[in-house]
């Protein structure tokens, strides 16, 4: 406004025919008003507000402050609307340019609109992030969260100016949480059944091109809204009484059904490669220094069968709560703990970090657990009772839910591994825990469960038969070292099992089950040991994962 006192002098000494030399204002904007005269400030220099100014038709949400676009080719996005420029101007884009003869609204019953029957995306443009089914698997009570894949929801009318809302991953539905007409009942999706629970008004809001979405349970008083107004990755949906918040609004964008690459898209593989019988082989010197994608460690403390308990939880870098991970549960020796496995002693980590890093292994979760409350031998009851469904209702795995079920529909993304008296758990986890259970790493430790080489691999292909699980359905890869005091007990076990069905001896588990790798000269020690985990591990997760 340096410009004022200046403009006022010459307004107070000279008539207007001088001030009529200024130029007309492109836009509206007003700054100074002098008796009937508007002035705005443009290309630093005072201009007039021309007429039309006053005598315009509101056709955008700029206008009268600014024009409106002629055109309506978008270059900014702000919470009032829509911006273009013209003639080195910005303009308001006029609403008209998002009127489109798909979809078509239409007046019903009521003073509801609806959209055409059909498939739609649900964006909220304060966030740029759409209404998506979490982890982007259908299945009852799955979470709706916002996140930025464009999933599809088919639209469907079914009178009084309500609406269902199909799912793309099958036959589930836009759900209240147990109908419930509540501010904050979480939404989410189930069954299709089209009740009151799962229909819902697409109301206009006065910005024209977004709607409210307001729950039947509620009389439409509650509409979607996003938890605590965030616009991050994952943010919750739940319901809440309508004030058409920026969290609250959604367009609908009209798109085509979606195909069967967007509903199973292609599960991404890692590099590794099957060997049909591997050898022994040091992780590269380089996966033993820090890596520059490293993942985290979190200790964590639960109330177990056995009392207060601790474990560690290793989160792959990158790690997404709504992604899903593979899990594997690695068990200390004698004399350990929770935390010898990720200590400098051991030094696991940063081989994981880089076979990850490096395309080698799937990121993945590994838990640390200890059996000192209780024996290596009795773990497993701890282990289903208590550990599962700690770390797997907090962290995000394959199991939908921490029930019995879920727990075991999840089995082949689920691993248990243990060195010397962790191998005696990992045994007993397989005898006892099988259902839950698909992949074994058992290192430098024979089964605890039976004696003899022949009792004790009748005993894991006893539990395994009795299961009634198949061949293809279970996966064991042992390993010690050739001067490892373990190898006499294994050895025997390991020859008997070569022999015995189900097992299907080979390191390549597309075509078997079961494998032994002995590295040569190796003693009881993690030295050595983790790098039988290097070896073994990038093997696990690639069967049965659908």
């Amino acid at each position: 406004m340096k410009y004022l006192s200046t403009l006022s002098l010459l307004l107070a000494g000279l008539g207007t025919t001088l001030v009529r030399a200024y130029d007309e204002c492109k836009a509206c904007n007003v700054v100074y008003v002098e008796g009937d005269e508007k002035w705005g400030v443009e290309n630093n220099d005072w201009c007039i507000i021309p007429s039309k100014c006053d005598n315009g038709e509101k056709e955008c949400f700029a206008y009268p402050l600014y024009n409106c676009c002629k055109g309506c080719d978008v270059i900014e996005e702000s919470d009032e609307g829509k911006w273009g420029i013209e003639n080195g101007y910005w303009c308001g884009i006029k609403d008209s340019c998002f009127k489109t003869d798909e979809p078509v609204e239409e007046p019903v019953v009521g003073n509801d609109y609806v959209l055409k029957d059909g498939w739609y995306t649900i964006k909220n443009p304060n966030s740029n992030k759409y209404l998506q089914v979490s982890y982007g698997r259908g299945g009852d009570a799955v979470n709706v969260v916002i996140g930025s894949n464009p999933q599809k929801w088919k639209l469907e009318n079914v009178g009084d100016g309500y609406v269902t809302l199909l799912t793309m991953y099958g036959d589930y539905m836009l759900d209240v949480a147990a109908g419930d007409s509540k501010d904050g009942a979480n939404i989410q999706i189930y069954s299709a059944y089209g009740g009151d629970a799962q229909q819902f008004a697409i109301i206009p809001t006065s910005n024209g091109n977004t709607y409210v979405i307001g729950s039947k349970v509620s009389n439409g008083e509650k509409v979607l809204d996003i938890e605590k107004a965030s616009t991050s990755e994952g943010s919750n949906v739940l319901q809440w009484v309508n004030g058409e918040k920026a969290n609250q609004t959604w367009i609908f964008e009209s798109v085509s059904a979606p195909s069967e690459e967007e509903v199973n898209p292609p599960k991404s593989s890692s590099n590794f490669q099957y060997e049909a019988y591997m050898q022994y082989r040091d992780a590269p010197g380089n996966y033993l220094n820090s890596c520059p994608q490293a993942g985290r460690i979190i200790k964590e403390s639960y109330n177990g069968i056995n009392g207060g308990n601790s474990l560690n939880v290793y989160l792959p870098y990158g790690y997404d709560k709504n992604k899903q991970y593979n899990i594997f549960y690695l068990m200390h020796g004698g004399g350990e703990n929770e935390n010898t496995i990720f200590s400098r002693d051991v030094n696991l980590q940063p081989i994981i970090d880089n076979l990850i890093m490096n395309g080698e292994l799937e990121p993945l979760i590994i838990v640390t657990p200890t059996f000192n409350k209780c024996e290596a031998r009795t773990f497993y009851r701890e282990f289903r009772e208590s550990v599962i469904p700690f770390v797997e209702g907090k962290y995000s795995t394959y199991a939908k839910s921490t029930s019995a079920n879920d727990i075991k529909a999840s089995r082949m993304h689920r691993a248990f591994g243990g060195f010397s008296m962790g191998s005696a758990s990992t045994w007993a986890v397989l005898v006892n825990c099988i259902d839950i259970v698909g992949y074994f790493m058992p290192l430098s430790g024979d089964n605890w469960e039976a004696d003899g080489g022949y009792g004790k691999a009748k005993s894991v292909a006893d539990a395994i038969n009795r299961a009634g699980f198949k061949k293809d359905e279970f996966y064991i890869f042992a390993a010690t070292g050739s001067e490892d005091i373990a190898y006499p007990n294994m050895n025997p076990q390991m020859d008997e099992m070569k022999k015995m069905d189900p097992f299907v001896y080979t390191s390549d588990f597309s075509k078997g089950n079961f494998y032994y790798l002995v590295a040569p000269g190796k003693t009881h020690w993690w030295g050595y040991v983790k790098h039988y985990i290097y070896d073994a591990l990038p093997s696990f997760f690639h069967e049965k994962q659908d």
